[in-house]
């Protein structure tokens, strides 16, 4: 025993805030700790942890300590002592779905619980029987507690902890990992085309797997980087040009299944490189109407992607009779909504 530590420290109110404990004796609890697990979702900048009730219940106490994460919401750490407990009797106790039958309807004084239904909803990956979170209680003398309270009686509380008690691993560590990506960057139609037609929706973030646990191991993908920071416990997934399995050689899949636009081979949508006419004869237009004057056939091959201008004299006469009619024309129109063309 150091005196000058205990002279100073006799009159706090350690392991709570200093005017948090209400009536409760500083003699009743001497330390008190706990640990906070990914799961809980506690942050350290606006939630705590606090004592909210002590009650008797015959010649045994109950301290009910709870917190403020909406992740522990109706989850209490409740420990349990003997009124005739020797000081500095330490208990520890744990919070998990598998472990959370806290059975007080056995007790006379069952009314006098706050604690909650165990029942109140967790996140997607929470795992079975996953641990919230855990804490120990060490309790000093409990005399003048039992003075205070007679059986069947209640103290109710906020007496917060000092922060210094509460260890969050929230962010510290990875539980589950989910893969996921942005939809590729897609082709538009100019203003005066149909609109590309697909099979699924776009523009979302694709889902690959969900809530994957056990040992990762991060392998960059095409034009990929992955950069590991000790020092700040990060890892970095970003683009760049030639990293990873480098640059592939033709359009990778976001998710099985992928396929281009009704009409298109790329999946991106727009046509490639040798799919597109940008001028015919040096005029350049966004749509091009081709019609078969006099002398001219025009054939369309739309599996070899094809048109044949044969200029073979059909229809000429040495002595023709001109007419104002335009010759029948062959458009490259689809009647297909989804198909290239005007809207």
């Amino acid at each position: 025993m150091i005196p000058n530590f205990l002279n100073e420290n006799s009159g706090r109110d350690y392991p709570f805030k200093d005017d948090s404990a209400g009536n409760l004796p500083t003699s009743a609890i001497v330390d008190f700790g706990t640990v906070i697990y990914t799961q809980a979702g506690y942050s350290v900048s606006s939630d705590y942890v606090y004592l909210k009730q002590v009650r008797r219940v015959d010649n045994r106490f109950e301290f009910e300590f709870w917190s403020s994460a909406d992740g522990l919401e109706g989850k209490a750490l409740i420990f349990s002592r003997d009124i005739n407990e020797e000081p500095f009797t330490t208990q520890y106790v744990s919070w998990s779905p598998a472990s959370s039958a806290y059975d007080l309807s056995v007790l006379p004084c069952d009314s006098l619980s706050s604690f909650a239904d165990a029942s109140s909803s967790q996140s997607d990956c929470t795992v079975e029987g996953e641990l919230l979170w855990e804490g120990y209680l060490v309790t000093g003398d409990l005399t003048e507690l039992s003075e205070l309270l007679n059986d069947c009686e209640k103290l109710d509380l906020e007496a917060e902890v000092e922060p210094e008690t509460v260890t969050s691993f929230n962010d510290y560590h990875i539980d589950t990992l989910n893969t996921a990506n942005d939809d590729r960057t897609r082709a538009t139609t100019p203003d005066d085309c149909r609109d590309y037609c697909w099979d699924f929706d776009t523009g979302s973030t694709i889902l690959d797997k969900s809530c994957l646990t056990g040992l990762f191991k991060l392998v960059a993908g095409y034009n990929c980087e992955i950069i590991q920071d000790d020092s700040n416990n990060t890892i970095t997934i970003g683009a760049g040009i030639g990293a990873g399995k480098g640059i592939p050689c033709e359009e990778v899949k976001l998710f099985s299944g992928e396929t281009g636009p009704s009409g298109g081979t790329l999946l991106t949508g727009g046509p490639s490189c040798g799919e597109v006419i940008r001028s015919i004869n040096g005029v350049g237009k966004r749509i091009f109407e081709l019609k078969a004057g006099t002398g001219t056939t025009i054939t369309e091959l739309p599996d070899f992607n094809k048109i044949i201008v044969n200029i073979d004299l059909s229809g000429m006469a040495l002595c023709p009779d001109f007419n104002s009619e335009v010759p029948d024309s062959s458009s490259v129109i689809s009647d297909d909504e989804c198909g290239c063309g005007p809207e």
